[in-house]
């Protein structure tokens, strides 16, 4: 599990760090108010360590658009830095509310129900966020991480055979099948998906993933796998 919990933690980071290129398209979005639009430009101009002055530029823009989900969206992404994560799920789930149809906004929801460790609030969000996009990776990945960490193998499983089949090369979704295949008390298959993992991070410059791959492999007592993953990993080693 030490993987599936880096893992969410890299996603909350790319998620809030995601609130400075939504506003790129500020302007775009329908029904925005150039008053609305200049407070949410004003809290992206804030040094991001004053966050009380970047959350009154936010509350400002929702007060003044109380119907566009984007001001609500920054309010949520702004308390989350914080760690104030009852009222980022508040912000968001007025977002949710005003756009229901926004895939991402759902996901989004359901990361910050993750962080809070409330799992079933976190795999409906998931759930929703697919059913808008069923190509969902990020929202597929992450509701196969929540029922993993919930012991719901068999779905946890599903889930990160879809992310799989959607994008080979995701290691991530590789070393937590593997991982729940493991629980369940299939080495072979664990091994399959432990070794593809490591390759790939190999693949990606990730190393220290890689030989996380390759201790896991370690623990199967599956030779062959384990062998062939440490051979990429100390090819200079090969031969003495």
């Amino acid at each position: 599990m030490k993987k599936s919990i880096s893992v969410l933690v890299l996603i909350l980071v790319f998620m809030a760090g995601g609130a400075r290129a939504e506003t790129k398209n500020v302007k775009e979005v329908e029904g925005l108010s150039k008053e609305a639009e200049e407070w949410i430009i004003k809290g992206m101009r804030v040094k991001e360590e004053n966050y009380d002055e970047i959350i009154k530029c936010y509350k400002k823009a929702t007060v003044i658009d109380p119907r566009s989900a984007l001001p609500y969206r920054f309010l949520g992404i702004a308390y989350l830095k914080e760690g104030m994560l009852d009222k980022a799920i508040s912000a968001y789930r007025k977002a949710v509310l005003i756009e229901p149809n926004n895939a991402a906004t759902h996901y989004n929801l359901g990361i910050i129900y993750g962080k809070k460790g409330m799992l079933d609030e976190a795999i409906s969000a998931y759930k929703k966020a697919i059913i808008i996009d069923i190509d969902h990776t990020k929202a597929r990945f992450n509701l196969g991480l929540s029922y993993l960490k919930k012991g719901m193998l068999d779905a946890a499983i599903s889930e990160h055979k879809e992310v799989i089949s959607l994008d080979p090369n995701d290691a991530d979704a590789h070393f937590n099948l593997g991982t729940a295949y493991g629980i369940k008390g299939l080495y072979t298959l664990e091994a399959n998906h432990l070794y593809e993992a490591g390759l790939i991070y190999l693949k990606q410059g990730d190393w220290e993933s890689a030989l996380e791959a390759y201790e896991g492999l370690k623990l199967i007592k599956l030779k062959e796998p384990a062998q062939a993953l440490f051979e990429q990993l100390y090819p200079e080693r090969q031969g003495r």
